[in-house]
């Protein structure tokens, strides 16, 4: 015994004294209930005597936007990642990066009923030109063509499933509170910026499971007028995080 007792002193606090037991795991992204800011929840840590949320730009810079005890913030500042950070006496962890940046590209559409493909969809982290009427793609579909007209699936249940899309006038960098001003049409408008509220949850209610995109109408081509020579081409950028209107 007399060789064990001296070292439980040293025992005792390397197991326990100042050090974090893990990384911060952050448990929830989402957007507030106004959705103009990004919620970051995370599950506390023992031994934790503050946490901090840092945002971090595309060249690796960063910016610290919150500091302080409590498990959740709310951040009005913009970048593509954060990380949260937490501080012990002799300890320091960070979260795993939470990815705020939007996913967008360039697509060209055709009106339904021309053979072509005529939605966007958002699949396997990309957005992407997709068919309406594949049941396993509906729920996956943020934008529907028809005719000079984007349209919500649920008018044309039959063909689109039940989604409801919804869309407005949106030319800032942050969509619309919904629902004031969406609606189930849009004529197309070429330069325009639309809108798009994906409305999953209950219906007319902005929730966690409602994301919006933005939809920039680059070129119009109508041809002879029919379906088969209607083109569109979009620029469209998906909000990946619920219920966050920035786009």
């Amino acid at each position: 015994m007399r060789k064990i007792l001296p070292l439980l002193p040293v025992l005792l606090y390397s197991c326990g004294q100042g050090v974090l037991p893990s990384r911060p795991v952050v448990s929830g992204v989402w957007g507030n209930p106004r959705g103009d800011s990004l919620v970051i929840h995370w599950y506390s840590l023992e031994g934790a005597e503050r946490y901090e949320v840092k945002g971090i730009g595309d060249k690796g810079e960063t910016d610290t936007l919150y500091s302080g005890t409590d498990t959740v913030a709310v951040l009005g500042k913009r970048y593509p990642y954060y990380t949260v950070v937490a501080y012990a006496p002799s300890d320091i962890q960070e979260s795993d990066t939470v990815v705020a940046r939007v996913v967008g590209d360039t697509l060209t559409l055709r009106a339904y009923g021309s053979g072509f493909e005529n939605a966007v969809c958002y699949t396997e982290g990309k957005v992407e030109p997709c068919n309406p009427e594949d049941e396993n793609l509906q729920p996956n579909v943020i934008l529907l063509l028809d005719s000079l007209s984007f349209v919500s699936p649920s008018t044309d249940t039959t063909h689109f499933g039940h989604l409801r899309l919804l869309y407005s006038s949106g030319p800032s960098d942050m969509a619309p509170y919904p629902p004031d001003g969406y609606s189930e049409v849009y004529s197309v408008s070429v330069a325009e910026t639309v809108a798009v509220w994906i409305d999953r949850g209950i219906a007319d209610t902005f929730d966690l499971t409602d994301n919006v995109a933005r939809v920039t109408i680059d070129s119009l081509y109508v041809g002879d007028g029919s379906r088969d020579s209607i083109r569109v081409k979009v620029s469209v950028r998906y909000q990946k995080v619920p219920r966050l209107r920035w786009y």
